[in-house]
């Protein structure tokens, strides 16, 4: 039996010879002699299922074992695997234990293997075995070899299987504390007793890598850190091989992501680490894993302040590890309680990162986290929000270094730090050099001019490098130094509007919900009764209607209304609500300033009874006190109907702005805010975003007076859909009839231009990337690309600019829409509010 299984062996180094002895039922055979009397035929077995299980056919036949053999055995068929994992536990001899161990490596060499010993529970007894063996040392060569090949095992399960490290931690036999000891046996500048070097090394290293792989597990980690693993791990970061280092690094990564875990990594591990980094002849891994344990473990402040001190004096480190974040980690070391040599170091290192004008290596980091987030482009910024007193630190280091004359200049750059050292000198708490002082006054006293200055040189600067991030933080610096507009070099960012990107499709039903909302005070009787006669020259006109890109579509129009007065005494004596929906409830009361947007959900329904519409508008008139009226509130109301068609439109019929200082200049009743000139309802804007989230388009038609045209203008900023116009009383029933046509043609592609800023105001929208646009300049043209960022740099332009756009080829939006947009012409100056509507017209 032995020859004939040697036999297979050699014979089956050929891969078409083992493919043979596969279908020959060698599996079935060997598995059923693993339990022989004899150990020769035993170790020869096993020989034989390490090499068929090189095959996916031989793992496949596995789980089979001796069954094929079954009404031929006397004694019961079964799996491979377990009677491995038996032996192993069973079998005294230690060939027999090197092949069963080899086996299951060549098993575990593909995940496939990985996951059938996991399933056929054979981590179970090789947990056991290891259990029963650690933390011993080998003995002898065939048990050190079973023991590499057994932790190259575990370490495959345990990374490349589902629920690989289950049988491990659901033991209690506590193999990872076992492995942590037996490392902490093993020498570390020499081999094991009476194992050659390198496979003393494979050892370890795999021990190494199971403590790395189980660790990816919060029970691995504990169980790591309470057999003291990191100390015994720290050991072999000293280790003549760079690839145990590797590993031991690895391991130390994974236990760092617990703070017990840090705090070992700082007591133990904090001097091996920064030798490591310094080496010039460890590998890129080794370099770039130390660097992430350090950002992992300088998520502990004790660790971050440690570490800072250790590589003081390698600014190129900190840069690495933290980029501008380093200012926190060095800043305590400018107090006066540390040596004066540390302290003028750290003045060195702090005029570094505060004068840095490029993007750090460890800013796409942030250990520690940064907020706000462009704190970390604005390195002045971040040092005099995060560093705890390092003004007067400065201040006390003026006489002993330059660098902190150069690290205060950067600083009171931002007005807001200037103003900063101004109050603490004038309150005394700032201790100045008397041969200093005048320098210092001299920085408080900045005047706002030279903020200015730096910040436009700034400006320029990004905006000839495109470098984006940096125009924002130049942009935040002339914004607080109060820089003319006219200054600012323009960089917008273009967008696409969704809802517009809709390739038109063919349908047999077109569902459209409209909305009026109506101004009921005074001087609106022609147009309300206009409205009132439209709304069954609406129903005819849906039933003739017959849209361009679905010509035998029925449309389904449902109405409804929203009455809208004002708080004024006259109208609540006519017994006028100040808002009331159709179908639905009516606020009829007082102004209270208690009330908030919620309490103008009144409920209201859509109907496609045009008559009993019509008879729901033919109610009295309000007053409506001074010009504004309670636009906000009626528009609130509408938000929060039920809308679900395909296509939404409000229409707002007024010839009066809403309530609000910023949207007309005209005298506001003694009900409303004197600050703002708002009531309860607070800013239209909030409704109007409420309507755009739900696809409703907003039309205001209006009798043309300046201050409506003002507060459509104002809105339009918020909505440069919002379309408004003047119409006559006389002409509104006619313009309705037109606005609702004009809803159920194919609309234009729209874009929109915003500033590009650090804050930006909205509902986010996406980018158009890779659009060419074309800017003229007073005749002369410029060609621009949007690029994978969407951003055009139009500059500080002599004349108004004119833009226009052209997209890319896409074959569906082709069908439907030109590639060039109209020419839309912007300001010469920046304007931080100012967005700009492109459309993108549709084929004739």
């Amino acid at each position: 039996l032995v020859e004939a299984l040697h036999t297979i062996c050699d014979l089956c180094s050929h891969q078409e010879s083992k493919t043979v002895a596969i279908s020959s039922d060698v599996i079935a055979a060997a598995t059923h002699l693993l339990m022989h009397d004899s150990v020769p035929v035993r170790r020869a077995a096993a020989r034989v299922i390490s090499s068929m299980a090189l095959l996916i056919g031989g793992r496949s036949l596995l789980p089979i074992g001796s069954g094929p053999l079954g009404e031929r055995l006397v004694e019961q068929s079964g799996p491979a695997l377990p009677r491995l994992a038996k032996l192993l536990l069973s079998c005294d001899d230690e060939l027999v234990k090197l092949h069963v161990a080899e086996a299951f490596q060549a098993i575990t060499i593909f995940r496939d293997g990985c996951q059938q010993v996991v399933d056929q529970g054979s981590v179970l007894g090789i947990t056991q075995y290891m259990c029963g063996t650690l933390p011993d040392l080998p003995s002898s060569r065939p048990l050190a070899l079973c023991l590499l090949r057994l932790l190259q095992t575990m370490a495959a399960v345990t990374m490349y299987a589902k629920d690989g490290m289950r049988d491990i931690f659901s033991t209690g036999f506590g193999l990872i504390g076992k492995v942590v000891k037996f490392l902490g046996n093993v020498p570390i500048d020499k081999p094991m007793p009476g194992i050659d070097a390198e496979l003393s090394t494979n050892i370890v290293r795999q021990a190494l890598r199971l403590l790395w792989h189980c660790g990816n597990s919060a029970q691995g980690r504990i169980e790591t850190l309470q057999a003291g693993g990191a100390k015994c791990i720290t050991d072999f970061l000293s280790h003549n091989d760079a690839k145990v280092r590797e590993a031991a690094v690895c391991a130390l990564n994974v236990i760092s992501l617990e703070t017990q875990g840090k705090k070992d990594v700082l007591q133990h591990s904090l001097e091996a680490i920064a030798r490591i980094i310094h080496s010039e002849s460890e590998t890129t891994y080794l370099h770039e894993t130390c660097v992430q344990l350090c950002r992992c473990a300088a998520e502990l402040p004790a660790f971050r302040f440690a570490f800072a001190r250790h590589v003081l004096k390698s600014i190129w480190l900190l840069e690495k590890v933290f980029g501008t974040t380093s200012l926190a980690a060095i800043s305590p070391l400018l107090s006066s309680k540390e040596a004066m040599e540390t302290r003028i170091q750290a003045a060195v290192v702090a005029e570094h990162f505060l004068t840095s004008k490029e993007p750090l290596l460890g800013d796409d980091i942030r250990v520690p986290p940064v907020c706000p987030l462009i704190n970390v482009e604005l390195p002045p910024a971040f040092g005099f929000e995060e560093c705890v007193d390092i003004l007067q630190h400065l201040v006390e280091l003026i006489e002993q270094t330059p660098s902190a004359q150069a690290c205060l200049k950067a600083l009171v750059r931002r007005e807001r730090t200037r103003q900063e050292l101004a109050k603490l000198l004038r309150s005394g708490l700032l201790v100045v050099p008397s041969n200093q002082r005048s320098f210092v006054e001299a920085l408080a006293a900045e005047e706002q001019s030279q903020a200015q200055d730096f910040a436009r040189e700034e400006l320029i600067e990004s905006f000839k490098l495109r470098q984006k991030s940096r125009y924002l933080v130049a942009l935040q610096m002339a914004t607080d130094a109060q820089l003319e507009q006219q200054e600012i070099p323009c960089v917008y960012s273009l967008h696409k509007m969704s809802e517009t990107f809709q390739v038109p499709q063919p349908s047999s039903s077109i569902s459209c919900q409209l909305c009026f909302i109506l101004d009921y005070t005074a001087n609106m009787k022609t147009q309300i009764s206009q409205t009132k006669e439209s709304l069954n020259k609406l129903m005819d006109l849906v039933t003739t209607l017959r849209p361009r890109h679905a010509p035998d579509a029925s449309i389904d129009l449902e109405m409804t209304a929203v009455a809208y007065t004002d708080w004024d005494a006259d109208s609540a004596k006519l017994g006028r609500p100040v808002v009331a929906a159709f179908g639905g409830k009516e606020i009829k009361r007082s102004h209270d300033s208690n009330l908030t947007p919620a309490d103008f959900d009144l409920g209201g329904k859509f109907t496609k009874d045009a008559s009993a519409l019509r008879s729901w508008i033919e109610q009295g008139l309000g007053h409506g006190g001074q010009i504004p009226e309670e636009l906000t509130g009626a528009m609130l109301a509408a938000s929060y109907l039920p809308w679900s068609a395909q296509e939404k439109l409000a229409v707002i019929i007024t010839d009066a702005p809403c309530h609000g200082k910023d949207y007309s200049n005209v005298i506001h009743d003694p009900f409303c805010d004197p600050t703002t000139g708002l009531t309860c309802t607070g800013q239209p804007e909030v409704p109007l975003r409420r309507m755009m989230q739900k696809g409703v388009r907003v039309v205001v038609l209006h009798t043309g007076e300046a201050h409506a045209v003002s507060m459509c203008s104002r809105l339009q900023e918020t909505d440069p859909r919002l379309i408004h116009g003047k119409v006559t009383p006389a002409e509104t029933g006619e313009k309705v009839l037109s606005v609702v046509e004009a809803q159920f043609d194919v609309q234009p592609l729209h874009y929109l231009l915003k500033p590009y800023q650090l804050n930006p105001t909205g509902d986010s929208l996406p980018l158009a990337l890779n659009h060419d646009v074309e800017i003229n300049q007073a005749g002369v043209k410029e060609k621009q690309n949007t690029g994978s960022d969407g951003l055009i740099f139009v500059g500080r332009p002599a004349a108004p600019p004119a833009l226009s756009l052209a997209r890319p080829a896409e074959a569906e939006l082709d069908t439907w829409f030109e590639r060039k947009s109209d020419q839309v012409e912007l300001p010469r100056e920046f304007d931080g509010k100012k967005m700009y509507l492109f459309k993108m017209p549709t084929k004739t």
